[in-house]
């Protein structure tokens, strides 16, 4: 579930930064068509400088992410690893157990046959 959740998450991030590019894109483009000495090049300027350190922000956060999703990963497949040999070990005392029981019970019919075996003597 966790592991999900931590897809999602990056999913997000990522789409954020995909729409952040084409922002800049657009603005750029805006830029353009706008020619010299215009006021509304400062307000641009600053919305760039702005996104551009909101894109480091998000691109800080997603390699954060991507790591936890690799300590979540490692997590999984120990806790699957453990469940293998959890249940490898079952199998084993089930044998074992087994083995035991089956050795009781011939030890038991040995003691019955001789005991029987002597009473005809």
């Amino acid at each position: 579930m966790k592991l999900q959740q931590l897809f999602a998450e990056r999913a997000h991030l990522t789409k954020y930064l995909e729409l952040a590019a084409q922002e800049r894109a657009e603005a750029a483009q805006y830029v353009q068509h706008l020619g010299p000495g215009n006021r509304d090049l400062r307000a641009l300027a600053s919305y760039i400088i702005g996104s551009q350190m909101q894109i480091a922000s998000v691109r800080s956060s997603l390699r954060d992410l991507e790591q936890a999703i690799s300590e979540q990963k490692a997590r999984l497949i120990r806790a699957e690893q453990n469940e293998k040999l959890l249940a490898t070990l079952r199998e084993k005392r089930a044998h074992e157990w087994a083995q035991a029981l089956n050795n009781q019970t011939e030890t038991e019919a040995h003691e019955c046959w001789i005991a029987s075996w002597n009473r005809e003597d």
